[in-house]
């Protein structure tokens, strides 16, 4: 995306005559740069001013609503006013109070930049398990902060979610495994396919193919009994996992803040400690060593029932086979493509496969 699209919407904050961000001091833009494409096709911006200011400007994805965007706004706004500065502060353009700039068909917003960087997997693992636990202490405090926003009580939505997704894969297993696979082999899959990407896919397919249907009916199992039972839910982050949450760059001391809530929702709180605690599978770290860390950091900060973390603990396996079948389907199957390269899909779904044998 040319810099000069991102630099007319920033005049919604900064102002045409690059006038100081909502209007507090004389400071005006001094670089735009473009960050690395995610994978839901978000672009993100770092902006620095004259004053040595950065922030993040961010256009939402081309099926992003101005009303979902509003809506997670609200979210973030009530969190960070409630005092838990890990969500960025949010930045209304110049002279009202809106903090979403829609330039006809997407959205943009400008937050504060957050510093730091995720922790790597490859850590030793007694400080990534800290690390683990620190992380859940700071999920802990977003949950702490949007706890009267809408709390309701009923099932997990994330329980019938996974339950209804396992059943359509099942139903589309056979296809993957003879059509996909096919795909692959052809090239007649997504456009993005390269020798990376096809043995990744096909290293997934045949997982797929050799435990999916002993490992679902056992996952479902699990689940239903839940599916009924009533548990506190309110907003969540949703995809809150290893990539998005910083820490500093100061041997990861502590947590500098979450990035993305595009996935936010009223859900069980269960749900973001088993995407978090998933997300560390691929570590090699034994999965009872990575609850406990989870959890344990999650009650320094914020309360949790035991009936909550069981519904963590369930929620895990079906999230993590899900993932992989995800992208064996939307890839080989479905021929979608991503606006990133293709050894990092490759890579994600080598994560998948590992996170799913550390799991076993």
């Amino acid at each position: 995306m040319p810099h000069s699209v991102a630099a007319e919407v920033l005049n919604h904050w900064f102002g045409p005559a690059a006038n100081a961000i909502a209007a507090s001091t004389t400071a005006s833009i001094a670089s735009i740069e473009p960050m690395t494409l995610g994978f839901s096709g978000a672009a993100v911006f770092r902006v620095r001013d004259s004053n040595g200011n950065s922030f993040a400007l961010k256009r939402y994805p081309d099926a992003t609503t101005i009303d979902r965007i509003v809506g997670i706004h609200r979210f973030m706004s009530l969190v960070y006013r409630r005092g838990c500065h890990l969500v960025p502060r949010l930045w209304p353009v110049l002279n009202s109070t809106e903090t979403v700039v829609w330039d006809g068909t997407r959205g943009w917003e400008l937050v504060d930049w957050v510093a730091g960087s995720p922790i790597e997997t490859t850590t030793n693992p007694q400080a990534l398990l800290d690390a683990v636990s620190k992380g859940a202490a700071a999920i802990a405090t977003v949950h702490r902060a949007a706890h009267s926003f809408d709390v309701q009580w009923q099932p997990a939505a994330s329980v019938a979610v996974r339950i209804k997704r396992i059943e359509e894969i099942s139903i589309l297993l056979d296809r993957l495994i003879g059509e996909g696979r096919a795909n692959v082999m052809s090239g007649k899959g997504s456009k993005q396919l390269d020798a990376g990407l096809c043995q990744s896919l096909l290293n997934a397919i045949d997982c797929l193919a050799h435990r999916w249907r002993r490992i679902a009916i056992p996952i479902s199992a699990s689940l239903r009994p839940l599916a009924t039972e009533r548990f506190s839910n309110q907003y969540v982050i949703r995809d809150v996992h290893r990539e998005h949450l910083f820490f500093n760059n100061e041997g990861a001391s502590r947590v500098s803040g979450i990035i993305d809530f595009d996935a936010v929702r009223i859900d069980s709180p269960a749900t973001d400690l088993a995407r978090w605690t998933t997300s560390f599978l691929s570590s090699g770290i034994e999965w009872s060593r990575l609850c406990n860390a989870t959890f344990a950091g999650y009650r320094q900060a914020w309360e949790l029932s035991d009936r909550e973390e069981m519904l963590a603990r369930r929620l895990a396996p079906a999230t993590v086979w899900i993932s992989l079948a995800n992208w064996a389907v939307w890839v080989a199957l479905q021929g979608r493509s991503f606006p990133v390269e293709p050894d990092r899909i490759a890579a994600r779904i080598e994560e998948c496969l590992k996170s799913v044998e550390y799991l076993s």
